[in-house]
């Protein structure tokens, strides 16, 4: 009872968001308009919070995120009324993830136990050169997800794009400090990452995250380190070089792993 009383109020929070009801204060961004709720968005954001009660957005009861780009901004308000949000896709991934093990190639699982090296282990053990493996691949170990036409369900949503989006959206929750929401993105970014790292969009979404967060943010700046220091092939593509040379921090980030992964003194 509980569980649906729950869905029906996240229910009814979403219908506002899309219907305008009730709104007491209007959010434009480019050629998009929200009807939104101050005792919705003011306690998630110190930001708009001073925007209602300050000034001229205050006297209008209209805020003009003119910088903004609409598709994130509305990517942050469904997290303002539902505490989630959906990054939408344009077009399918027809790619989908291939899982070609000659033994268990009916499974995959939801664990992340081995993630990081399986496709290389299941490589050697199979003497193949798979291009990838989801992360979630863990044959023989926990066989919990049947694979629906090769894709894992946990990654089947993910796409190459959504990199840039949750890039951006980050900004925004830096920019217009909203509780929560960051946590949230670097677990969605980090996946983006762990599959997609090869991708044009990942040198794209790096740039974005070293540019518009401040350097003691370290939640999407460690993920790209991080993933950079586990693929250094990376660096031989001409994209890389200038985001290399631009942020020092993301140049000594990367030095300092390998150097603590080596022992250097």
């Amino acid at each position: 009872m509980a569980t649906d009383g729950t869905q029906l109020l996240k229910n009814a929070l979403k219908q506002l968001l899309f219907s305008g009801d009730y709104s007491d204060f209007t959010i434009v961004c480019g050629e998009r308009t929200w009807k939104v709720h101050k005792a919705i968005i003011c306690p998630r954001s110190d930001y708009f919070a001073r925007a209602v009660t300050f000034g001229k957005e205050a006297e209008d009861k209209c805020i003009d995120l003119v910088e903004d780009d609409p598709e994130v901004v509305g990517l942050m308000l469904e997290y303002f009324y539902t505490g989630d949000y959906k990054v939408l896709i344009r077009e399918p991934n027809a790619a989908g993830f291939p899982h070609t093990c000659p033994q268990f190639a009916a499974y995959s699982a939801n664990s992340y136990s081995g993630s990081v090296n399986m496709t290389q282990r299941i490589n050697n053990r199979y003497n193949t050169n798979l291009v990838f493996i989801c992360p979630h691949h863990t044959c023989n170990q926990d066989q919990t997800y049947p694979v629906q036409a090769y894709r894992c369900p946990i990654c089947a949503d993910i796409h190459p794009e959504h990199l840039i989006q949750h890039a951006r959206l980050y900004e925004l929750a830096d920019k217009y400090q909203i509780q929560g929401l960051k946590p949230l993105i670097e677990g969605r970014f980090k996946a983006a990452c762990q599959l997609y790292w090869k991708s044009e969009q990942f040198p794209i979404a790096s740039d974005i995250v070293y540019a518009t967060t401040p350097e003691e943010d370290k939640g999407l700046r460690k993920i790209v380190v991080d993933t950079i220091a586990q693929h250094m092939e990376l660096l031989k593509k001409p994209e890389m070089e200038p985001l290399m040379v631009t942020y020092n921090g993301l140049a000594f980030g990367l030095l300092k792993i390998k150097a603590e992964a080596y022992g250097w003194q």
